[in-house]
C-alpha cells in the first residue's frame, strides 16, 4: 500500500511537469504509464466492466455553462484491459473570441496571450478528444464532475456536425464524481486539494487542469482502497440544498440532496503521507 501510495505521488508529480511545459508552450510527448498490478486491481474492482475510465478537468472563463466558455481541457485515461494510464491536454481559444477576466486569469494562470499562442480552436480540442478517447465502455469521472459535463456538453453542442461522434461518446457513458463520494466520508472542506491532504497526499491545486484531473484519479484511488463502494456511485450526484443544482440535470444521472458527513462523526484517521 505505501509503495501505491509513492507511485501515485509519482503521478501526480510528472503530471505537474506536464503542465509546466504546456503552460510555457512547449510540445509535450506524453509516454503511456504502467499502472502497478495493485492499483489497477483496485480500479478495475471499483468499476467494473469498464474498459477505460477518463477523470477529466476544465477550465473555463466563468461559472455559467451556456455563456461562458473552456479554456482548457485535460484528462487522465486508465485502460483497464492495458494497466496504462494516457493523458490529454489542451489550451482552448474561446470559441466567441470572449476574453479571459481578471479574476480567472489571477487564479489560473491562463491569459489571452497565452491562448493566442498555444491555444486551439474549440472545435479542433474536441475532435483531438474523440480521437484520443478509446474504448467502447466509458466512465467519465472528476471531483465535481456535473460543472464540467456541462461546460463539455454545451460546448460540444456548439459543433453538431464535427462533433457529433463526440458527442456519442460521451453521451453514451457513464459518470462518477469523487465530491459526492468525499461527501459522505469526510465533513467540510470538500475541495480536490483538502481531499488529498486528508488522505497524505501532498497536492496544492493550481487550477490547472491537467493536474487537477490527476488528482481526481488519486482520490479515486484512496477512497476505493478505505472502502469498496465506488462503483455504487457511479451515475449518482449528490447536491447540496442550500446551493441546488449546477447547470442543469443530465441524463441517467440520479440526483439527491446531500449535505455532507458532520464533523462530529469524522473518526477516521489520517494516513501517513505520500
Amino acid at each position: 500500500m505505501e509503495a501505491d501510495k509513492r507511485w501515485i505521488g509519482q503521478v501526480l508529480r510528472h503530471l505537474q511537469y506536464e503542465s509546466d511545459q504546456t503552460i510555457e508552450g512547449k510540445e509535450c510527448i506524453t509516454r503511456d504509464i504502467e499502472v502497478p498490478p495493485d492499483v489497477i486491481n483496485v480500479i478495475r474492482s471499483s468499476y467494473p466492466g469498464y474498459e477505460n475510465v477518463v477523470f477529466f478537468d476544465l477550465e473555463t472563463t466563468g461559472l455559467l455553462p451556456k455563456e461562458d466558455m473552456i479554456t482548457q481541457i485535460a484528462a487522465v485515461s486508465i485502460l483497464l484491459p492495458a494497466a496504462k494510464i494516457r493523458t490529454f491536454d489542451a489550451y482552448v481559444k474561446p470559441a466567441n473570441g470572449m476574453s479571459i477576466p481578471n479574476q480567472i486569469r489571477e487564479m489560473t494562470g491562463i491569459s489571452d496571450n497565452l491562448l493566442e499562442t498555444v491555444g486551439l480552436s474549440e472545435e479542433k480540442a474536441l475532435r483531438l478528444l474523440g480521437r484520443w478517447l478509446l474504448g467502447d465502455s466509458i466512465v467519465f469521472a472528476g471531483h465535481n464532475v456535473q460543472f464540467d459535463l456541462c461546460f463539455l456538453f454545451e460546448a460540444l453542442r456548439r459543433h453538431p456536425e464535427t462533433c457529433r461522434d463526440v458527442l456519442n461518446i460521451v453521451e453514451k457513458a457513464d459518470y462518477f464524481d469523487t465530491l459526492t463520494v468525499y461527501k459522505d466520508r469526510r465533513p467540510s472542506p470538500h475541495s480536490l486539494g483538502a481531499a488529498l491532504t486528508e488522505y497524505g497526499a501532498s497536492f496544492q491545486s493550481r487550477h490547472h487542469a491537467l493536474e487537477d484531473a490527476g488528482g481526481a484519479f488519486a482520490l479515486a484511488y484512496f477512497m476505493a482502497c478505505e472502502k469498496g463502494d465506488l462503483r455504487g456511485y457511479i451515475n449518482r450526484i449528490g447536491i447540496n440544498p442550500k446551493y441546488g443544482l449546477v447547470g442543469y440535470e443530465i441524463g441517467r444521472i440520479r440526483y439527491y440532496e446531500q449535505e455532507g458527513v458532520p464533523a462530529a462523526e469524522n473518526s477516521l484517521i489520517k494516513p501517513k503521507s505520500l
